[in-house]
């Protein structure tokens, strides 16, 4: 029941940002991030190899 609620809540809240002219630059700086997170891994692999 509670974690249905935090959905729900996490909704909104993306749906208000979708609203907010500012939220392109925020999705660029989080795929930045999840490109950078990928990188990271990428070498972490092939150090291990």
């Amino acid at each position: 029941m509670l974690h249905t609620h935090k959905c729900y809540i996490n909704i909104a809240i993306t749906r208000t940002c979708i609203r907010q002219p500012f939220t392109i630059s925020y999705m660029l700086k989080f795929i930045c991030m999840l490109n950078a997170s990928k990188q990271i891994c990428s070498s972490h692999v092939m150090e291990s190899n």
